[in-house]
């Protein structure tokens, strides 16, 4: 759990905005898997319930705060059922809606109609890592707010006080650039570590003269269908935060890849690994999917 110290401005605003007596019955909170959405979140709801049992939800354990992983229409109608109960001991109940881009579209549907009509007691926190995957009229009816990496040293510091050691912390900061959640989880996942700089490797592969890196980089993933999809992942967030630096000039930020790739071909190879990972659960034959993926890689700089 991140202290008061490392509350960045842009978390400290979703807080504020779900502060009781607000106005907020609804907030999406939009960052990179490892961003910190699940701890923001529940830092939010205690500001939501300011019942004085803070402990107990950053915990997990207080009886009015409920998480729900999104997913299938089921759940909505489980929450939909719970929400309709008078809170256990706050005067709300609040429901962090996990990963809600995951939700599927009946799900959103089932969901909309009780965010257009809410019980007065109750809440809603929805955590996404693109709020572009859910239904405009959600998005009309929540609070969208932000938040974006720690910088390396914010992210180093903290993951120093909370693990009690130094060994790696700096590399798995860099490499994540601040990422603290994924950083974390590299230093106690190398395979994790292996995934961040191949890809990195790729998004430079494709201003390469031949593609020989880019077959060299796909082929360690051959064998591996949920490796190469956890890949696709890592590499869609690196374009897409690479991307954003090179917008906003901090090129100091992007200097992992070459100089002259642009944020239009960095967006390319983004939406590449996402409609990839499309074609893996929708199609049988694991190496015509490797085959085209390298063939759409090789075509983005045109």
């Amino acid at each position: 759990m991140m202290s008061g110290e490392y509350l960045d401005t842009s978390r400290k605003r979703v807080i504020e905005a779900g502060r009781a007596g607000s106005g907020h019955h609804a907030l999406l909170i939009e960052g990179n898997r490892g961003s910190g959405r699940y701890t923001t979140a529940k830092l939010t709801a205690c500001a939501m319930l300011n019942c004085g049992k803070d402990e107990l939800i950053v915990k997990g354990i207080h009886p009015d705060v409920i998480t729900i992983k999104a997913g299938k229409i089921d759940k909505i109608r489980e929450m939909k059922s719970d929400a309709a109960v008078l809170p256990n001991e706050a005067e709300r109940k609040v429901y962090i809606i996990r990963d809600a881009q995951n939700m599927t579209v009946e799900a959103q549907n089932a969901f909309l109609k009780l965010l257009e009509e809410p019980p007065k007691h109750v809440a809603f926190i929805l955590t996404a890592d693109n709020r572009a995957k859910l239904l405009e009229t959600i998005l009309s009816r929540v609070a969208v707010f932000g938040i974006d990496n720690f910088s390396v040293r914010e992210c180093a510091d903290i993951l120093r006080k909370k693990l009690g050691k130094s060994e790696g912390i700096e590399e798995a900061s860099e490499l994540f650039e601040g990422n603290i959640g994924l950083a974390e989880e590299a230093l106690k996942d190398g395979k994790l570590i292996e995934d961040a700089k191949h890809g990195l490797e790729l998004i430079d592969s494709v201003y390469a003269p031949y593609g020989w890196d880019t077959l060299r980089i796909v082929s360690m993933y051959e064998k591996d269908k949920e490796r190469f999809k956890a890949f696709l992942d890592m590499l869609r967030m690196q374009c897409v935060k690479i991307a954003a630096d090179k917008a906003l000039g901090r090129e100091n930020e992007a200097r992992r890849v070459r100089k002259e790739i642009k944020a239009e071909d960095l967006l390319k190879i983004a939406e590449i690994a996402e409609s990839t990972k499309k074609d893996i659960e929708m199609n049988g034959n694991f190496p015509l999917v490797i085959t085209m993926f390298c063939a759409k890689i090789r075509k983005v700089k045109g």
